[in-house]
């Protein structure tokens, strides 16, 4: 099973467990990127990235997981401060569903790992202007998907030409533009 096959079967596997909960999602970070940039997932991603709003979260979603093949989950933060769901599924292949918290100067989500540790809280936040999701054809079912602002909000300008990101390096100051800076 080649890269897009794996990753399309556990995404499936996601939205089967969290539509069993009635927990809407939309596919977030370099997901959503390679859906809509190239309509397939990217070749170098190491995994899935869901988001999920605060205000549609229920409790049980990493029970459901494990029920969906997922073998393993731990997370990051609490429920009000930047919580990160990581899974890992039979194949391999590693799912984050991150919690997305609404402010009045606009959408919040945390990320842990990487240059990431060394920011106040062990975390990097990110903030996007608000926005609306819209319905895409994407590895064989249908998804939400943020729009291309989002996308440029987060990549740069420069988002629909490929390139490597890492969370590894001090390049995560200057390659993300909607990472709030820590004071």
């Amino acid at each position: 099973m080649d890269h897009q096959q794996k990753f399309a079967q556990v995404l499936g596997a996601a939205a089967v467990a969290l539509h069993s909960l009635e927990v809407p999602f939309h596919l977030v970070f370099g997901t959503a990127l390679g859906a809509v940039r190239a309509g397939r997932f990217i070749e170098h991603d190491y995994d899935i990235d869901l988001g999920i709003l605060r205000e549609d979260f229920v409790p049980g979603i990493p029970q459901a997981m494990l029920g969906s093949g997922f073998r393993e989950w731990w997370s990051y933060g609490s429920l009000d401060d930047g919580l990160e769901y990581c899974l890992v599924h039979r194949l391999g292949v590693r799912l984050d569903i991150n919690l997305l918290y609404t402010r009045e100067d606009g959408v919040y989500s945390a990320s842990y790992g990487g240059v990431c540790t060394t920011f106040p809280g062990g975390k990097c936040w990110y903030r996007t202007q608000p926005y609306r999701t819209r319905l895409i054809d994407f590895a064989g079912r249908r998804y939400l998907v943020p729009p291309e602002a989002y996308l440029e909000e987060t990549y740069g300008p420069g988002w629909k030409t490929p390139k490597e990101y890492s969370y590894n390096n001090e390049t995560i100051m200057t390659e993300y533009p909607s990472l709030v800076r820590p004071h």
